[in-house]
């Protein structure tokens, strides 16, 4: 057996949208991190493999669509992959990961050990299927993205499975006592349309599965198929979806394709065709960590704010029974009137001295869960994870430590385009000392909301050739950061499944198309004036909101000219400001 050993500041277990995020973010902050990945491809639920959309806060608050990497992931799908091809949005994840200079991807490799000393992790094992290759890697802190809590296998970590009882966090929608139910798996399928009637030819794995199981979802005669994905086949609820996870595999395959005979079967007419199905299952629960907070029901319902709040929520309560399809009400949404916080105590171990974690496995009750666990959500508690390694390795702290500079954490996600509902980015000192040759810019700009929200809408907006130029005192800059104008209400979007997020997950019809927002500007130019005399630089076919370009030394000027947006329309600019 060949060994290999790593060393880095932070190791990833997990590549879902959490664990991404997490490993993106440090790494952009200059952590040495490695991420570990048990599959081939990125993306956990929403990857080519499971097809599962990403869903958050939009859907109920479409003001409060997350920014951040959920946002760059959506404007680089619409970029590279307007219609919307499975497998070009695994590659979109993976240009996403590997561009990071700082970041080291290991694929199909599995966290099969850690050694932990007092209360620490020294180092975690994986196995490598492909190379067959073992690997011990080393790190400094640990970021468990792995929705199973797989670290917990291996410590002491302290985790919950399964319901609290109603009167253990006063949750009154809890079931009156505690056991040990969680909301199950599915595997999904894919539908196209076809020019005749087809008939899929039952496989002997599956079975006749009554049609009352049906009821509460779709109607087997005459089933409107444009908008299904079948997430309704759920099952495993009832049993443990850690230990028991390629039993539920298999019922479900089993399931999935049960489904569509049974669909057939009753519609022998129908001109639609089997075009994928899901060999495996997406999971909604298993395992959760108990951090120094665990946020409950209450929390969300009242739309609580937090002082250490590091991301928000806002898709419904939407718990589901643990029998699955085989319940009489499959699921229940409980609804809420604005979203809330999750605060930085429920992303790291309450007795792991080195343990962060993002993704569905955060500190929260089986209720709240239920909000928390889409991926949107998911994807900005992993920004959160890097931006919080990036200050406990920048001051050698704890998780718990980090707590003490949570003004940081959010600065640094402000600067990464996390938006957060209760707090303004505030810009740098240099830019609110700033004159501008135009009048009422700086206004608009300075401690900015950076998008539109309600009525209080701060854009910038300029003609085609127009500039704009700062002039400041004299001030070392790291980068100059500008925020464009992304179309977070997505106006231009007709279909309102891909208005949540550009992922196609009902059919494959090949209809369906998502392009680069037309508000967002495409060509620009900036310069500077600093010690070394004036530069610029002009950058053509831009697709992205936020856009950072290296100084590195002492300015005292800034110009930006937009010269064409992807609509030719005005240039619409949220921020420009200098990075300290």
């Amino acid at each position: 057996m060949k060994e290999k050993s790593l060393s880095a500041q932070l190791c990833v277990v997990g590549g879902g949208i959490a664990g991404i995020a997490a490993a993106v973010t440090a790494a952009r902050n200059g952590v040495k991190t490695v991420l570990v990945q048990d599959r081939n491809v990125l993306g956990g639920n929403a990857s080519s493999e499971i097809r599962m959309w990403i869903r958050g806060a939009c859907t109920q608050f479409p003001q409060y669509r997350e920014g951040g990497i959920i946002e760059e992931l959506a404007l680089d799908n619409m970029h590279y992959n307007p219609t919307l091809n499975f497998s070009l949005w695994d590659a979109v994840l993976y240009n996403k990961v590997v561009a990071e200079k700082n970041l080291t991807l290991l694929l199909g490799t599995t966290c099969i050990g850690a050694k932990k000393e007092k209360d620490k992790i020294l180092f975690i094992e994986a196995w490598q299927l492909n190379s067959y290759i073992k690997y011990r890697i080393e790190a400094d802190y640990f970021a468990d993205c792995s929705g199973d809590s797989v670290l917990s296998e291996f410590t002491d970590a302290h985790v919950m499975q399964g319901r609290e009882g109603r009167a253990e966090y006063g949750e009154e929608m809890a079931p009156e006592h505690g056991d040990s139910g969680t909301m199950g798996n599915s595997c999904l399928m894919q539908l196209r349309r076809a020019e005749k009637a087809q008939r899929h030819i039952p496989f002997p794995f599956e079975r006749e599965i009554p049609a009352s199981l049906y009821k509460n979802r779709m109607q087997l005669e005459n089933p409107e198929l444009e908008r299904e994905n079948f997430w309704w086949v759920e099952t495993g609820g009832t049993k443990d979806t850690v230990y028991e996870a390629a039993d539920i595999n298999r019922t479900l395959v089993s399931d999935i394709m049960s489904v569509w005979t049974g669909i057939e079967k009753k519609n022998p007419d129908l001109k639609w065709e089997l075009d994928w199905v899901g060999f495996l299952q997406g999971k909604r629960e298993s395992r959760r960590y108990r951090g120094d907070y665990v946020l409950n029901a209450n929390d969300i319902l009242e739309g609580r704010d937090f002082l250490d709040g590091i991301a928000y929520g806002g898709w419904t309560m939407d718990d589901h029974d643990p029998r699955g399809m085989y319940a009489d009400r499959p699921n229940v949404n409980y609804y809420f009137k604005k979203p809330y916080a999750v605060p930085y105590r429920c992303i790291y171990s309450e007795n792991i001295g080195n343990l962060f974690f993002a993704g569905r496995n955060i500190s929260v009750t089986h209720m709240a869960l239920s909000s928390t666990r889409v991926m949107a959500t998911c994807g900005m508690l992993g920004q959160a994870v890097g931006a919080a390694v990036a200050v406990a390795a920048k001051y050698a702290l704890s998780p718990r430590e980090v707590g003490g500079h949570i003004e940081e954490v959010q600065r640094i996600l402000a600067d990464g385009d996390s938006f957060l509902p209760w707090k303004v980015r505030k810009t740098s000192a240099a830019m609110r000392a700033a004159r501008c040759n135009v009048d009422g810019v700086l206004p608009r700009m300075t401690d900015s909301i950076e998008r539109a929200v309600g009525e209080n809408d701060p854009v910038v907006t300029l003609k085609p050739s127009e500039t704009l130029r700062f002039t400041f005192p004299k001030t070392y800059c790291k980068g100059i950061r500008i925020v464009f104008d992304s179309d977070f209400a997505r106006s231009e979007t007709k279909d309102i499944m891909l208005s949540f997020f550009p992922m196609q997950c009902f059919n494959a019809a090949g209809e369906m198309r998502m392009d680069t927002p037309s508000s967002l500007v495409r060509d620009f130019g900036v310069a500077w004036k600093g010690v070394s005399g004036k530069k610029e630089e002009k950058i053509f076919g831009n697709f992205q909101r936020l856009v950072v370009i290296p100084v590195g030394e002492k300015i005292e000027e800034i110009s930006f000219c937009g010269l064409a947006s992807h609509g030719g329309g005005d240039i619409r600019l949220y921020s420009l400001d200098i990075i300290e």
